[in-house]
């Protein structure tokens, strides 16, 4: 059963995208209210790949703005238009922990990310945002896949 407001992961990307659309759709059915959460953190292979190449923090911080500018453009573009009411909230740490506090901050108990299929390899070397949600949050998670061969949204619940 969802309870409050929606929380949705975003970055910028088309994963992110998917999963804007899919939680507009749920908080339209269920006149539910949704805060999009995008946290600023950089993984440790893209902030060494960066620092390797003698550029400066201040390149990572640019990388974070862009990122910051295009999920923000994402929400204004899908739920601008929308009657939904809903904000856009930044954070800076781990996603999934800050996706979590986010939700129990405002009395959420649903969290929408979008999901990417992963190799073996790259299970092994990094976790996804979904899969650390999966394990750690007690409530509703809908994983939103973009469209080509794979489930459109999955949700796990209460």
């Amino acid at each position: 059963m969802l309870r409050g407001p929606i929380v949705i992961g975003a970055d910028g990307s088309e994963r992110s995208r998917v999963a804007i659309e899919v939680a507009e759709t749920i908080a339209s059915n269920d006149e539910d209210s949704v805060v999009v959460v995008f946290v600023r953190y950089l993984p440790f292979w893209e902030a060494s790949a960066v620092a390797s190449g003698g550029h400066s923090v201040r390149i990572l911080e640019e990388v974070l703005d862009a990122r910051q500018v295009l999920a923000e453009a994402q929400s204004i573009a899908l739920l601008g238009a929308q009657s939904l009411n809903w904000q856009f909230d930044v954070r800076a740490g781990d996603p999934a922990t800050e996706l979590m506090r986010a939700a129990t901050e405002i009395g959420g108990n649903t969290i929408v990310v979008g999901g990417r299929a992963q190799t073996t390899a790259g299970r092994l070397i990094r976790s996804s945002v979904a899969s650390r949600l999966l394990h750690r949050w007690p409530h509703n998670l809908v994983v939103a896949h973009p469209p080509g061969g794979r489930p459109r949204a999955a949700l796990t619940s209460d």
